[in-house]
């Protein structure tokens, strides 16, 4: 792992705090979707920012990011340990909100200087811009209030949807591009699905059956691509440096090839609760045992881990284009 430490803190901090907030909130029997959604603040978001930037160079959008992730982590907690409306629920999801608002811009920044290509930092930067979109939905579930005519739970799992679909599966398939002697089919075709996947389902759900449905195709076959080249490609790869690196891709891989149809029967079905039922094909108790869990843990956290391990080496990004970390100053 780097051991520059505006890298290696956060990776740490995000290894060790995330299996201690899943069991304090465990102990306070909050119930599933909200571990989760903790959960994503305090170890798959510090962990994909790191990846996202170079070891050998960083600018102040990257440093005001770190900066503020132990905020950010103290006060999601706070604020699931607190009633949902309560000042400390809010201002804890506002901390959070406020670092996803540096990591969007962050992202910006890169696009800023790098541009469009090459398709896998692109990945990442689309990443990095969902996570804003999360923390709103998470700030609104957390103060209790409707969003974009949607109550809860859908608001708090709209939250959960673009911290890992919108946030975290980008950037694993972003990094692990980076490992591919060349972009091949299959990770070009599921990249693509995936990034436009994410948005388009959250359109779906706030429009019309028709869009939910076809945008969970989209995102379901660009997943399974994913899984596919994860499995394939990437995992067999990684074994020859790493074992426990490769162990961990691989698991994350094969995680998506439930989750995946999970999620398509979810919304094909109309399990998603439209018209407010939940009594479809998937109940949603398993909905989110199986599919959220599986999805946060085995794919999306999995997949962090042992692609930090591996460290990959961007070829063309926005520190790679800057003669010193000093540029972005």
């Amino acid at each position: 792992m780097a051991r520059d430490p505006w890298a290696a803190v956060p990776r740490w901090s995000a290894l060790l705090a995330g299996p201690l907030v899943l069991l304090l909130l465990t102990w306070r029997h909050l119930p599933i979707p909200q571990r989760l959604v903790a959960f994503a603040c305090v170890t798959p978001v510090p962990l994909g920012l790191v990846l996202a930037v170079h070891r050998d160079g960083h600018g102040r959008h990257y440093r005001l990011s770190v900066a503020l992730l132990p905020l950010a982590m103290v006060g999601i907690v706070v604020s699931f340990l607190h009633p949902t409306g309560s000042m400390l629920a809010k201002m804890g999801a506002g901390a959070h909100l406020l670092a996803s608002v540096a990591i969007g811009a962050f992202g910006v920044r890169r696009i800023l200087r790098r541009g469009l290509g090459p398709r896998q930092e692109a990945s990442i930067d689309l990443g990095l811009l969902f996570l804003p979109a999360g923390a709103v939905w998470l700030f609104a579930s957390r103060a209790g209030t409707s969003l974009a005519g949607f109550y809860e739970p859908i608001v708090l799992l709209t939250a959960a949807h673009f911290h890992y679909a919108g946030f975290g599966a980008p950037i694993v398939l972003g990094v692990a591009g980076r490992l591919l002697p060349t972009p091949t089919l299959p990770y070009r075709v599921g990249t693509l699905a995936v990034c436009a996947g994410v948005p388009m389902t959250a359109i779906g759900i706030a429009t019309t059956r028709a869009v939910e449905t076809s945008s969970a195709i989209v995102l379901a076959s660009g997943m399974l691509l994913a899984a596919w080249v994860l499995v394939v490609h990437v995992g067999a790869a990684s074994l020859r440096r790493s074992v426990a690196a490769g162990v961990l891709v691989m698991l994350s891989g094969t995680c998506l090839l439930l989750t995946m149809a999970l999620a398509a029967t979810f919304a094909l079905t109309g399990s998603a609760g439209r018209d407010g039922s939940f009594s479809m094909v998937v109940s949603f108790d398993r909905m989110v045992l199986l599919h959220g869990a599986v999805n946060a843990l085995g794919f999306v956290t999995a997949g962090l881990v042992g692609l930090s391990l591996l460290d990959p080496t961007p070829r063309a990004t926005t520190e790679t284009t800057a003669p010193s970390p000093s540029r972005d100053r």
